[in-house]
């Protein structure tokens, strides 16, 4: 049986999910943002919180915060656990629960209890961008994340919000290119033409994508 972990990459669709996270201090926090802004239910079970929790829970009503101890076998009423409590024991523990019943489990800096880690990740408007490193380095995949935002800029929000619309005509009216088309017109070089401040030249360029496939037959 091989040793080293081959992760599938996938994006969770987790709105309304009921997802619990298991420690209440600075690594706890990092994991809960991430399943808010997914739209989860999330639950904290934490002996002590630190303050931004409590800030955090005032802003979000889908997140709540039990200041407790964990009690074995809570684990099996939630979709998807994180645990952050720093102790391995703990840690592994709650992965054991989790790992019998079958619920999704990642133990923050302990990859033999992790079913799925989490990546570097960027996110402007619809693009989301995750890096990881398979557990190796963390701050290498962080740093790779940071490179990829730069290189892009905000500009591929507006590139992202033009591609959507036309998609959406197309696909109403059953006239979907191919995935060569579509990468023709990107590779254009409409990226660098946002960044020079050509919008309306880029519109035009994405309108006239949009009617000549529509009357290709």
């Amino acid at each position: 049986m091989t040793t080293e972990s081959h992760y599938y990459p996938v994006f969770l669709n987790l709105a309304d999910k009921k997802c619990l996270v298991v420690g209440g201090g600075k690594v706890g926090l990092e994991k809960v943002m991430p399943l808010l802004r997914a739209g989860a239910e999330v639950t904290v079970i934490a002996k002590k919180f630190v303050s931004d929790f409590f800030q955090l829970a005032l802003c979000h009503p889908q997140l709540h915060l039990e200041e407790r101890a964990y009690h074995g076998g809570e684990a099996q009423n939630y979709y998807l656990v994180i645990t952050a409590t720093g102790k391995k024991d703990t840690d592994y523990s709650i992965y054991g629960e989790c790992h019998e019943k079958k619920i999704l489990v990642n133990a923050a800096d302990y990859i033999p209890g992790c079913d799925f880690i989490l990546p570097a990740r960027f996110q402007a408007g619809d693009i989301q961008i995750a890096v990881s490193t398979s557990g190796s380095s963390p701050a290498l995949a962080t740093w790779l994340r940071d490179r990829i935002e730069e290189d892009l800029g905000n500009e591929i929000c507006l590139l992202a919000e033009m591609l959507k619309q036309a998609r959406a005509v197309l696909k109403e009216n059953n006239k979907m290119p191919s995935k060569d088309r579509w990468r023709a017109l990107l590779d254009e070089g409409l990226l660098e033409e946002l960044r020079q401040g050509n919008v309306e030249y880029v519109q035009r360029k994405v309108d006239d994508f949009l009617k000549e496939n529509l009357s290709f037959e």
